[in-house]
Formats: C-alpha cells, sequence, structure tokens
C-alpha cells in the first residue's frame, strides 16, 4: 500500500477552495429541496443499515423539540440514536474515513492538513445557535447533525479530487447529498427531523456572528438569534 507522507504545495494551495466550496454550503441561506433532502436522508439510513425513518420537515431546529410533537414522544425522546455511539454523523464518518483511505495519509499529515479546512463561521454559528436551542428548550437537547457534515465533507472532497485517494462513488455521493440538500438535521432511529436553512446570516470581518438591530441568524418561522460580535444579545 502506497502512503502518502506528504503533499506538493500546488496540492496544498488547494485546500482553500475546497474549504471554500463546503463553506458555502454549511452558511447557504437558501431554501431546501424537500424532496431531495429526504432521499438523502432515505438513502444515508439506507447505507447505515437502517430502515427509512419518518421524515418530517421543519422551519428551524426549535421547532424540531417545539411542544407540538410531544405527542411523539415515545417514537424518538428515548430512541438509541441519541447516544454518542450511535450519532448519525460518526456512523458516516467513520465509514467515510475508511472508505476514503485516510489510512494510507500518515497520521501526522492528517493532523496537519484537518486544521487546515476548518472554517470559523460554521464553528460559530453551530456554538451560538446550539446555545440559544439549549437555553430555550423544554425538554434535553437532541443531538443535531450539520456543520460537522461540511467540515468532514471537505477534506474528503480533497482526499478524493486532490490527493486521489480510493473511494466508493456511490457512499461519497449520499455523504454529498446529505449535506448540500439538507439544513440541520435532527436523526433518530425512527424519526429523522429536516430542518429547513436559516433565511439570514449575518457575521463580523472576524467570522463572529454579529448585527446591529436585527437578528444575526433567523430562520422561516421566526426563530433568531441576536447577537454582537460572537455574543448573544437579547432580542431587540
Amino acid at each position: 500500500m502506497n502512503v502518502i507522507d506528504k503533499v506538493t504545495p500546488e496540492q496544498e494551495a488547494l485546500i482553500p477552495v475546497y474549504r471554500e466550496k463546503w463553506r458555502a454550503i454549511a452558511l447557504s441561506t437558501e431554501p431546501i429541496d424537500r424532496q431531495k433532502a429526504a432521499e438523502a436522508v432515505t438513502a444515508a439510513y439506507a447505507l447505515l443499515g437502517k430502515k427509512p425513518p419518518l421524515i418530517l420537515f421543519c422551519d428551524s431546529p426549535y421547532a424540531s423539540f417545539h411542544p407540538t410533537f410531544s405527542q411523539m414522544e415515545s417514537l424518538f425522546w428515548n430512541d438509541p440514536w441519541q447516544q454518542p455511539k450511535g450519532q448519525l454523523d460518526w456512523q458516516l464518518y467513520r465509514q467515510l474515513n475508511t472508505l476514503l483511505g485516510k489510512h494510507r495519509l500518515k497520521s501526522k499529515l492528517v493532523r496537519r492538513l484537518n486544521g487546515k479546512f476548518l472554517t470559523p463561521e460554521i464553528q460559530e454559528l453551530e456554538v451560538q445557535l446550539t446555545r440559544q436551542l439549549e437555553s430555550q428548550a423544554y425538554e434535553p437537547l437532541p443531538y443535531f447533525l450539520s456543520g460537522r457534515l461540511t467540515d468532514f465533507g471537505s477534506f474528503f472532497d480533497f482526499y478524493i479530487s486532490v490527493l486521489n485517494c480510493p473511494y466508493n462513488k456511490r457512499k461519497w455521493s449520499i455523504y454529498q447529498s446529505l449535506a448540500k440538500y439538507c439544513g440541520w438535521i435532527v436523526p433518530f432511529k425512527r424519526v429523522c427531523f429536516i430542518c429547513d436553512r436559516p433565511t439570514i446570516l449575518s457575521f463580523d470581518n472576524q467570522q463572529r456572528l454579529h448585527a446591529l438591530g436585527s437578528p444575526a441568524v433567523q430562520f422561516k418561522d421566526g426563530f433568531k438569534v441576536y447577537a454582537v460580535n460572537g455574543v448573544r444579545v437579547p432580542e431587540l
């Protein structure tokens, strides 16, 4: 087995291209295509040997645990996929981690490269939005699948397209579809909530959520986050 222990300057220069490609996917404010999103989730479950879940669409992550759905508690709140070892993104990551041949790259190179793909805005959005959701949750907050897919996707894409690592076309296609066609996802064993993307996202020049006099994040149903230079503030 050939082991990749270095990348050329030309290859490394392409990292920002792939980081920006997946950053655009993660921070899109375009409405999701519900049919494509449902197909992507169904395919992802099948890839992991799971039966197709009941798919419920929401206008925001908050709506996925709103009391409106409380009558479905027996279906998902105690579902095994809430546990860390069962989380959907980690299962997909483990499949692709081996699938895409990361074992062909020396571990030191993997660590050095991976840090270059992380996008501060994606991390910032996840942290602030999760905190806002936790502050308003009436139940323990379930696991949300969102920016991690695009963080993983950016370096997987680089490994495939630039470093020519081996991969399975079907599995990579499913992974890309899940990241591209869904907004936030709340996956459980028998039920999967697919949340639409925000309609507004605003950052300052240091990649922190920021807006003066208006929400920094807002969803179609009115759920919003106010932030100034990365610090959440009360609704104005």
